[in-house]
């Protein structure tokens, strides 16, 4: 019963929290709207259809495949844009969710991460294939793939921490081309350098309890990716400053962030 007298009362706190907004929406607009028009503004606000599938150069799929010679953007009529994205999106979040309904029935030890595992996959599914999506919601995919870290398995922490590390400086990078446009180019760089030298520092002082052969086990994932990554990242950072796009490829470097970073949320 106390399980149920909890499911009510969130229920009962969510109701309220929602009539709360509403009414201030619908009470305090503008005078020469009446109160359904307030309300239809407020949903075309919410779900904002008309713009298309994306806006700007995000990091995900549909703006990756927008590009020659896919052009998925200009082949998918915008009435049926909103249903791809959420059938692709759909798509994309059933294992990670049946997944987590099968353990779910039974008591597993690991509950706790596997549910972490889950809301990773989940955030990243809806920021690479959902609607109008924004550049900072691959914040919300980094929040539990950070708490990950936490644990007492010494091989599983050791994977989950690299994995968190690396993830870290892949959202980081992929928001470049908005931080440039508030101007935040110097904060960048100090902070991913400060970022950097604390996962070094970290590493040199955890080299004694790591376990013996884990990181040769798990070579490819935990040395060559990131690494590969990391170069990537790097040489598109130095193109950008040596080269000048052509005057008829003026988002050249925003788009390949675009792809680039699209690339590296599918490896995550």
């Amino acid at each position: 019963m106390s399980a149920v007298r909890r499911v009510v009362a969130l229920g009962v706190t969510v109701i309220m929290t929602f009539r709360l907004l509403w009414w201030l929406f619908v009470t305090f607009g503008p005078e020469d709207i009446d109160h359904l028009d307030r309300l239809l503004q407020v949903l075309h606000r919410i779900f904002p259809f008309q713009r298309g599938l994306f806006e700007g150069k995000v990091t995900n799929l549909w703006c990756a495949l927008s590009v020659k010679p896919f052009r998925i953007r200009q082949r998918i009529p915008a009435d049926y844009q909103p249903l791809a994205a959420l059938a692709l999106t759909i798509v994309l979040m059933a294992p990670s969710c049946y997944k987590l309904f099968q353990i779910g029935k039974r008591n597993h030890p690991n509950n706790t991460r596997i549910l972490l595992h889950g809301m990773t996959s989940c955030s990243l599914a809806f920021f690479l294939a959902s609607f109008q999506v924004h550049k900072k919601s691959l914040l919300i995919a980094l929040a539990p793939a950070t708490a990950l870290q936490t644990g007492s398995r010494l091989l599983q922490r050791y994977w989950t921490i690299a994995f968190a590390d690396w993830f870290s400086i892949v959202v980081t990078w992929t928001l470049w081309p908005l931080l440039q446009i508030d101007r935040l180019q110097v904060p960048y760089v100090c902070t991913l350098l400060l970022f950097i030298v604390g996962i070094q520092l970290r590493h040199d002082l955890s080299s004694l309890s790591r376990p013996r052969g884990f990181f040769e086990q798990q070579r490819v994932l935990n040395r060559g990716v990131p690494i590969l990554s990391y170069e990537i990242m790097t040489s598109l950072h130095i193109a950008e400053v040596l080269i000048t796009p052509l005057d008829h490829l003026p988002d050249l470097f925003a788009v390949l962030w675009s792809i680039t970073g699209c690339g590296f949320c599918v490896l995550a």
